[in-house]
């Protein structure tokens, strides 16, 4: 007996991959067309879902946890749309994200550490409240980068306690980037039909180019950081990670919006209090670049791409991609350099600007959950956690903690509502803008 039920479990495995397109090159529009006709449901996608992750997880620990009421979820948004219901093009489409954005469900959500482990959030994070509003199921947590790389100068990209070590999707042990690692590498390899990232200094934009997916980087206060672990109100922000541009469209339009947690999405235009929002779907054009001109900071490139030496693999890649631009209507403008590139470079203002942010607004996030096992209520106790509670779980003294350290430093350290901190603040925004 127990070898047929073996038989007809495998059996109803091979029949929903037959069913469901290949999940390594599925668009969303492929998902939302076999859902439409019929040619599998929600439930057959999550399954295949999980059935990738279980087959390449062990390897590249690109998932930290699989939602375990993702196969309910779906069965629920399944009868809704045998009920002649569909939210939008997302219903019924499983979504990852990363594992610092917090549901109130049965996931954790840790940052990658165990300090968090069994912490519950009052309620689910703005973008995470937004996408089961759509109609997506959340299907697990990503793993990251640990404290999405806000606490070591020694630590790995993609590495977490609590998730291990995740690998990039194209060589064995690489490196894939970070701290939104586990989004950009299942997003390449069809973990899920798109990721949510954050970042806060290329943490959607540098793993989405090393996993050669689509990221996007939403302007601060365009999606909400509410219940989202954060390092810096004035730097972090939400984004799709997704393989096509208009996937990534579809996610930004479900997430972005205005949230009373999260005062920065106030500066969103309005209409009687209604968010007037580009709809970025209908902005995936194929002749939208007609007429655009597009700017080369080659001075840039020249510092941290060896711009004129054309054997660098990146630079070279890079550089062919010009002539699609110029090909679909664009004007390329050569040396639209930053003007203050060597004051950014020796400036310490951003560093300042994160370590005063985090001490802030992670105590802020902390005093908001509703259960906290291990008290952990300031980045003095995350630090007493990771060093004398439990530094072989989290690896310490190997990773070091030389983040926090600075900004704990007595002499040195200060929270952003200290005197000192304005100054950096004016500096950093200017190098980051008109700068």
């Amino acid at each position: 007996m127990a070898k047929l039920w073996h038989l007809v479990i495998v059996w109803v495995q091979v029949c929903v991959v037959w069913a469901v397109p290949s999940l390594l090159d599925a668009t969303i529009d492929d998902l939302r067309a076999g859902l439409e006709d019929g040619d599998f449901t929600s439930v057959d996608l999550v399954t295949a879902y999980i059935a990738r992750i279980t087959d390449v997880n062990p390897v590249l620990h690109a998932v930290t946890e699989i939602n375990p009421d993702a196969l309910e979820i779906a069965a629920e948004l399944d009868q809704e749309r045998a009920q002649g219901k569909c939210r939008g093009p997302l219903h019924g489409i499983p979504i990852l994200i990363k594992n610092n954005i917090a549901t109130l469900d049965k996931m954790n959500n840790t940052a990658g550490s165990f300090a968090l482990l069994g912490a519950r959030p009052p309620r689910d994070a703005f973008v995470a409240s937004r996408l089961r509003k759509a109609g997506a199921v959340l299907l697990g947590k990503s793993n990251l980068s640990q404290w999405a790389n806000f606490r070591s100068s020694n630590s790995s990209n993609g590495w977490s306690a609590h998730g291990g070590q995740t690998k990039g999707a194209y060589i064995p042990n690489q490196d894939p980037s970070g701290s939104s690692s586990g989004s950009g590498v299942s997003s390449s390899l069809g973990l899920a039909a798109a990721c949510l990232g954050t970042e806060t200094d290329g943490s959607i934009l540098s793993p989405s180019q090393r996993n050669n997916i689509v990221g996007i980087k939403p302007t601060v206060g365009l999606t909400s950081r509410d219940l989202v672990i954060p390092i810096s109100e004035h730097q972090d922000t939400i984004g799709p990670m997704a393989r096509t541009v208009k996937d990534a469209a579809y996610l930004l339009s479900a997430i972005a919006g205005v949230d009373p947690n999260d005062n920065y999405t106030s500066a969103i235009p309005t209409n009687l209090s209604i968010p007037l929002l580009p709809d970025y779907v209908a902005a995936c054009d194929a002749n939208a670049l007609s007429g655009a001109r597009l700017g080369i900071p080659n001075n840039v490139l020249e510092a941290f791409a060896s711009f004129d030496n054309t054997s660098d693999p990146e630079t070279s890649a890079f550089l062919s991609t010009l002539s699609l631009f110029t090909d679909s209507g664009a004007t390329i403008i050569q040396n639209a350099d930053f003007t203050n590139l060597t004051a950014w470079l020796s400036s310490e203002a951003e560093g300042k600007v994160l370590n005063a942010d985090f001490i802030t607004n992670l105590a802020s996030y902390l005093s908001k959950l509703t259960t906290n096992p291990n008290n952990i209520t300031s980045l003095s106790d995350l630090s007493d956690f990771t060093k004398q509670t439990a530094p072989e779980m989290e690896e310490y003294p190997s990773r070091n903690t030389a983040t926090w350290d600075d900004a704990l430093d007595p002499m040195e350290g200060f929270n952003n509502s200290d005197p000192r901190f304005w100054p950096f603040l004016q500096e950093d925004l200017f190098l980051g803008g008109e700068g």
